[in-house]
């Protein structure tokens, strides 16, 4: 099973996209429990400009209303409202509203609804979401995905654990010399979750607020243009594991599998 959340997932991602992709989520939540589902969602104009070479009918074009609508059929018990088409720093693509009326039925996983990604993805690699309301205010739980244990194969061993496992070689000139290529190939990716809460906040075990937007959290962000091929190298060695808590220019993410609760009124 693919890991939704390794650097792996996130380059399939954008493969799928067949260019460099900026993708930005953020999820809004009433204080009764309903809200919408922001998404921003752009390749470069370049490669889609190649695209529409290679596909002149307009077949590859991720951005239609029918693709809108798959995403919100991964999403849970969400409701497509709209989308525009937008342009911007040399990006094209669209942004797209969703609504729900109950965040507790909401669970999506990176890249929900795109060519590609795993139909067989389980609940815990996605986030989860409940609510609760009581004594005047409103309480948002957000589940941060776990990474799945890849079980091995029939007469195979399983990998040692990580107390077990030999330390992590230097990398080599030729691992530097890939890594640095692979980073210049993704410049401009950038991947963002983020919850935001429509009251004042009276809790929170949220460690990264988003500085200028009350009540906003990064779930995750990965930049490609603000991490160094040191952090990249840490993220595929990984398998994408070592992004979780998290919180340097390039990389932002909550601990693996943490609870996180926001209360607010």
């Amino acid at each position: 099973m693919k890991h939704l959340f390794s650097l792996a997932a996130i380059i399939a991602l954008a493969a799928c996209l067949t260019g460099c992709v900026q993708s930005d989520t953020i999820v809004s939540v009433n204080p009764d429990g309903s809200g919408e589902i922001n998404l921003r969602l752009m390749m470069s104009q370049q490669a889609l400009a190649m695209a529409k070479q290679q596909d002149p009918e307009g077949a590859a074009d991720p951005f239609t209303e029918e693709k809108m609508k798959e995403i919100a059929g991964a999403l849970g018990e969400v409701e497509y409202k709209s989308h525009e088409k937008i342009d911007a720093n040399g990006y094209s693509g669209v942004a797209a509203l969703y609504t729900f009326k109950d965040i507790s039925k909401v669970t999506f996983s990176p890249g929900a609804g795109m060519d590609g990604q795993d139909e067989d993805a389980k609940p815990e690699e996605g986030f989860r979401f409940a609510f609760a309301q009581a004594d005047g205010g409103s309480t948002l739980t957000v589940l941060m995905p776990v990474t799945p244990k890849e079980e091995p194969a029939e007469g195979e061993e399983a990998a040692p654990a990580a107390d077990d496992a030999a330390p992590a070689a230097e990398l080599t000139p030729q691992e530097m010399q890939m890594l640095t290529m692979m980073k210049a190939q993704m410049a401009g990716l950038l991947v963002s979750y983020r919850i935001k809460v429509k009251g004042e906040v009276t809790k929170t075990n949220a460690k990264l607020p988003v500085e200028g937007e009350p009540g906003t959290y990064e779930l995750i962000r990965m930049d490609m243009n603000k991490m160094d091929v040191k952090a990249l190298a840490e993220l595929q060695k990984s398998e994408g594991t070592a992004m979780f808590g998290t919180d340097t220019p390039g990389l932002r993410a909550e601990e693996e599998g943490k609870k996180i609760e926001i209360s607010f009124k």
